[in-house]
């Protein structure tokens, strides 16, 4: 029994005409993606950095601007996928943890 209504309530999420206009409303291209779970997912843009050798280590921070909260010490010669930037800040992932890093002191690849 519990079988035929997981199934029956699947079925009419599918059908529901909400959850996919929720879906489309993204547009095609844009660096956000919708997982099996219909989570909101970024995607990265289609270049990376690397952290620059000559500094002790960068900072990963929780918004984009120096007084922000340091969540992470990213050592010298670290790659990073890029998949937001805002005035001078790039929007990274680093051991799981997302958040911005200056770009005055990566190098593009």
């Amino acid at each position: 029994m519990k079988k035929f209504l997981l199934f029956v309530a699947l079925a009419i999420l599918m059908t529901n005409p909400s959850s996919q206009a929720q879906a489309s409303a993204i547009p095609e291209g844009e660096i956000f993606k919708i997982d099996a779970a219909d989570n909101l997912k970024f995607q990265p843009t289609s270049y990376g950095v690397r952290v620059m050798y000559d500094i002790d280590f960068l900072a990963l921070r929780t918004a984009p601007n120096v007084h922000s909260r340091l969540l992470w010490k990213i050592p010298p010669g670290t790659y990073l996928d890029v998949y937001e930037t805002s005035n001078g800040w790039l929007y990274t992932v680093y051991r799981g943890t997302w958040g911005w890093v200056s770009s005055r002191y990566v190098i593009y690849y």
